[in-house]
């Protein structure tokens, strides 16, 4: 059947005014802002680009030569980063470049609080108050010590023979770890296992805003739950037992007046956000080095001469662990190829960033992914894992490439002593102690918005058994001159 002339001609015109329409979308930025990437598809690209790939979908637009450029979503603007110069910058800016607002969206759209918590939240001094204790109670010093302590413990038991998925493993090991650290041994985590990780799951969904009940379900009611366990757990005063981080938190709160209903409520970001990111990491260093006779040697002889006659006798000190050359070294290369996480600023006024003007409202998207696998920057070998990269290059000269597993400026992870700890003291006594049957090294999932390391895109059926010279030994930690974790 012929197409109407008069049709054909509407349906040029429409087609027309829609190229032009995209081809000037950028008629509204201010020509110092930076450049704009179009999308293929006009209006709604980037949308259904972020909905299929996620974070992966910045990793594709930075793929051209701009250190800086702008998305534009709508009536949105977001400036995504890709330059090492310009993300240091950046982290320099804290209260034009700020990370609170997030803090704030995430307390309403994926806790679900109260609009008066939230009044508090950004009225108050709170979060400056929050701020202070939460870094110093993960500062090195006692308070750290007694939590590394904490944490091993746990983890030592976990250190026998068995036959077992080595992700579920690491997965019930420290979340059941942390939940014994942070939150004293009677606490609600262990019957809380899946309801963290389903929550971490969604977390991209719940943040939209759009009805969490309904777009995220299974993360919804998993908050629910959580949220009413510790509310009975702060009823009881249990938190007495807690680390200095958990009575810290609980104090500031209730001297603005929150009570145990809404401490409940803010328990799911303590609770996901130090494990989501150790457990794939152990799983990552784990499945490289056992799959490497020659560093799994190589480790073994450098934790030998470190540890000595007490490493031979199963205790580790973790005050030594930055002795370790090697093992730091894989760690921060792990760290490299799969913390891909995105860190997220706010602009808050207009501002200029090295000549290029931000302007207020808009966010900020630096693709970690992008500065760890820059070829022009770690070379031609950029995404292959080469475990000595990281040998004799200092923390400034690594900042200097854009190395930032644990984010940066104010909002540095405060939690980085912690995890070092947790990671490379429970690695240590694995590569020390024990053989494992069954590595291989998998292919990474899709990496979703919201998460900060890669997941593996499956399992390993692994068989652990202990290594010759080691049947007898009971691993244990000290720290700072403190002992715990006999298993």
């Amino acid at each position: 059947m012929a197409v109407s002339p008069i049709i054909m001609a509407v349906a040029v015109v429409v087609l027309s005014v829609l190229f032009l329409l995209w081809r000037k979308a950028d008629v509204s930025l201010d020509p110092d802002e930076p450049p704009i990437a179009l999308a293929k598809i006009p209006f709604i690209g980037h949308i259904l680009g972020l909905m299929r790939y996620q974070i992966e979908y910045f990793e594709k637009l930075c793929q051209n030569n701009h250190p800086i450029f702008t998305l534009k979503i709508l009536s949105s603007r977001i400036y995504v980063v890709r330059s090492p110069a310009l993300v240091s910058l950046i982290f320099r800016e804290a209260k034009t470049l700020s990370f609170d607002v997030f803090t704030t969206q995430f307390l309403k759209h994926a806790l679900d609080g109260p609009q008066h918590v939230i009044d508090v939240f950004e009225n108050t001094t709170y979060l400056p108050e929050l701020h202070v204790q939460m870094y110093g109670a993960l500062a090195p010093g006692p308070d750290l010590t007694d939590s590394n302590l904490r944490v091993l413990n746990v983890l030592s038991r976990y250190l026998v023979p068995q036959k077992t998925n080595l992700y579920a493993l690491l997965r019930e090991a420290y979340t059941i770890a942390m939940g014994e650290s942070f939150y004293g041994p009677n606490n609600p985590v262990p019957e809380l296992v899946d309801e963290i990780w389903n929550f971490e799951e969604s977390l991209g969904l719940m943040m939209i805003g759009l009805s969490p009940r309904h777009l995220a379900p299974t993360a919804y009611h998993a908050q629910k739950i959580l949220a009413q366990k510790f509310k009975t757990y702060y009823d009881a005063s249990l938190e007495i037992h807690g680390n200095a981080l958990i009575r810290g938190r609980a104090r500031v709160a209730r001297d603005h007046n929150l009570d145990n209903e809404v401490l409940g409520i803010f328990e799911m970001a303590i609770c996901f956000a130090p494990v989501t990111n150790v457990v794939p990491s152990v799983f990552w260093l784990l499945s490289f080095i056992y799959t490497d006779a020659a560093l799994l040697a190589d480790l073994r002889e450098e934790l030998a001469s470190v540890f000595g006659k007490e490493g031979r006798g199963g205790v580790i000190d973790v005050e030594r662990l930055k002795k370790c050359r090697l093992l730091v070294s894989t760690f921060q290369e792990m760290q490299r190829v799969k913390q891909h996480g995105n860190a997220v600023r706010f602009v808050t006024a207009d501002m200029r960033l090295d000549g290029y003007l931000l302007k207020e409202g808009s966010i900020v998207q630096i693709p970690s992914a992008v500065l760890h696998t820059d070829v022009a920057v770690w070379g031609k070998d950029a995404k292959s894992f080469d475990a000595r990269r990281f040998l004799g290059v200092d923390e400034k000269a690594a900042r200097q490439k854009g190395f930032m597993p644990f984010g940066g400026g104010k909002h540095l992870c405060p939690g980085r002593y912690l995890a070092f700890v947790e990671t490379l003291g429970f690695v240590a006594a694995f590569v020390m102690g024990f053989e494992m049957d069954g590595a291989q090294r998998v292919g990474s999932r899709l990496q979703k918005l919201g998460f900060g390391a890669r997941k593996p895109e499956r399992d390993l059926d692994v068989v652990i058994s202990r290594r010759k010279g080691f049947e007898e030994v009971r691993w244990g930690f000290v720290s700072g001159g403190k002992e715990g974790g006999v298993g």
